[in-house]
């Protein structure tokens, strides 16, 4: 067994580290007005390369000459870039801001201070006219979703001013998780709900094909009722086989998620959502909520929902009782995309495992058709755990006074060129680019044909598909290729990995509503300090009880159906005063 090394040797590390990074952040742009610092909130694996710079994407973009005063003289750019230590990065960043040791161009991602309140304290600079005036790409993204203009821009003064750059995207990634379920055992002990016919289905090469349809006449589970007649089917197959430390449906810790995963197609998330008219409303007292929990306590009583599921507050909501659902003893479950198909099949063809002959389906929010009062129907779901179109930001700090920022942010700007830098942070180097820029690091490791090829689909609309060496690479290599880590346009639209097309068609039920309600880290960092004190204490408070009373909602201790225990709860979260959240962000949002 490996030993961890011990606090102190950890706390010497960071230290030294630290150190190694201050150093640096001090010695920037003295003899170059285009040298710049910057730290990422997050590096790559160092079997790659050692410091960030050493990425072949970045050199490319690095090695580019932008003329931002047309003058035909042409500069380049050079940044040092300082990655910290993994699990001491909210320390080291708060250690540099405490010291006034920072770099001149931060990510706060892991800091405890926002644009606002850097600005607030003389760190942070106000962009604004460098944006205007030498970045066309960036604002031209803002300017194609103006429904999120607000959330990269910050009140000063009653004037909307730029205090940091974001990392875009042009659509949403494809997801890397959701919620999974066994599509074998369906085939093996459901029948059609129509006629009564056993269902049939086999692999045909890598792609799963069978005959399953679901209640609702859909082949995948859209509604509520899908489900209940899914996890019935899996109840009756776990009794089959005997099983008896196993289940229909794993659920996280709380009972709900936070995000409004599984809720916001029942109308409502159960915390903060922001609704189809942009505005932020809360959800805690919700008859939406309470339909929810109606739901999950009629499973409960059914015997579908995990026993113990109160107990595993160990387990992220995406790998509860892991041991379990890779034993094959679990019915549904929140997993990863490395799981869907037939990966999770370790029985070597031994007919006793449970594995054996797994098919591991995704299915898309389900669409509440049975509980609650009408409102609480037929609502398509619209916020759960997915990736946003906006993601880390970074600000520039009063360490750039005197340099040159116009040649900067024109060199930050191609980062935001569709078909230029947004390339380079969405995939890596073409094959043209790799033989232009003579990059020997991608022919080491087998792409020297590039990290994508362009193509067609039958509608006619572009598609860029990854190199297959990065779709089966295991060790981060897709990551490490490309410039993931800085901020600027990632091109996810016409994206494909070659999947088989049943795998992608699971993939994109995950994906199957637009996440149109979820609040993102671009909305909550421009909380004043005030605000921010008042948020993490009344969060603090509200999930506290909510994690401690839901839980009795779902396995009957309290019942949703009864006015005067949905009353006490409810009379208790409105104590902790959360909707004073709803009035920050909408403020920010200008409503």
């Amino acid at each position: 067994m490996k030993k961890r090394p011990s606090k102190f040797v950890t706390l010497l590390l960071c230290t030294v580290v630290l150190c190694c990074i201050l150093s640096a952040c001090g010695s920037g742009g003295a003899d170059n007005d285009t040298s710049f610092t910057y730290v990422l909130s997050t590096g790559e694996q160092t079997h790659f390369y050692a410091e960030y710079e050493d990425n072949p994407a970045v050199q490319y973009w690095l090695s580019k000459e932008w003329d931002a005063d047309e003058d035909g003289k042409g500069k380049k750019v050079s940044i040092d870039f300082i990655t910290l230590p993994a699990g001491a990065e909210s320390d080291n960043i708060n250690t540099m801001l405490g010291t006034g040791e920072y770099p001149m161009i931060l990510d706060v991602t892991y800091s405890s201070e926002k644009p606002v309140q850097l600005y607030e304290e003389g760190i942070a600079l106000d962009i604004t006219e460098y944006v205007e005036q030498y970045m066309p790409n960036y604002r031209a993204w803002m300017e194609a979703h103006p429904e999120l203009g607000s959330r990269l821009t910050n009140m000063v003064n009653g004037e909307r001013r730029y205090l940091g750059l974001y990392a875009v995207n042009d659509a949403p990634e494809q997801a890397w998780g959701g919620y999974c379920y066994r599509r074998d055992w369906i085939v093996k002990y459901g029948t059609n709900p129509e006629t009564g016919a056993a269902f049939s289905g086999h692999w045909d090469g890598d792609n799963w094909i069978d005959d399953v349809v679901f209640p609702s006449g859909n082949t995948d589970p859209i509604y509520i009722s899908d489900w209940e007649w899914m996890l019935d089917i899996f109840a009756k197959a776990i009794e089959n086989l005997g099983i008896t430390d196993g289940y229909a449906l794993s659920i996280y810790y709380p009972g709900y998620l936070g995000t409004g995963d599984f809720m916001s197609g029942f109308g409502a998330p159960s915390s903060y959502y922001i609704d189809e008219n942009g505005v932020c409303q809360g959800g805690f007292e919700t008859e939406n909520f309470r339909a929810y929990l109606e739901c999950m306590n009629t499973w409960y009583a059914n015997g579908w929902i995990d026993p113990q599921f109160d107990e595993r507050a160990s387990d992220m909501f995406y790998m509860v009782n892991t041991a379990a659902t890779f034993a094959g003893k679990v019915g549904a479950w929140y997993g990863q995309l490395g799981t869907l198909g037939n990966a999770m099949d370790n029985s070597g063809g031994d007919t006793s495992n449970l594995t054996n002959g797994i098919v591991v389906a995704g299915a898309p929010q389900p669409i509440n058709d049975i509980y609650g009062t009408d409102e609480c129907k037929y609502q398509e779901p619209f916020a759960y755990y997915a990736n946003s179109l906006i993601s880390n930001c970074v600000v520039f700090t009063n360490k750039c006074e005197g340099m040159d920022l116009p040649t900067l942010f024109t060199a930050i700007d191609y980062l935001y060129e569709e078909d230029g830098g947004a390339m380079l942070k969405a995939y890596g180097l073409s094959a043209e680019q790799v033989e232009e820029f003579d990059c020997q690091w991608y022919r080491d490791r087998n792409l020297a044909e590039g990290t994508y090829t362009v193509g067609t689909d039958e509608n006619g609309n572009t598609t860029y598909t990854v190199n297959p060496v990065l779709v089966n690479d295991q060790e981060g290599l897709e990551s490490a290729a490309k410039l993931n880590r800085t901020i600027g346009l990632s091109q996810q639209k016409g994206r494909q990995y070659g999947y088989p097309e049943s795998k992608q068609h699971w993939i994109n039920m995950w994906m199957y509503y637009d996440n149109t309600g979820s609040i993102g880290n671009e909305i909550t960092s421009q909380f004043t300090t005030e605000q921010q004190e008042v948020v993490e204490a009344t969060n603090n408070y509200v999930n506290t009880y909510m994690n401690r009373t839901i839980p009795r909602f779902v396995n009957g201790d309290l019942d949703p159906t009864n006015d005067k225990d949905w009353g006490d709860y409810c009379a208790t979260i409105v104590k902790y005063k959360p909707y004073e959240y709803c009035d920050f962000v909408n403020e920010i949002l200008g409503n």
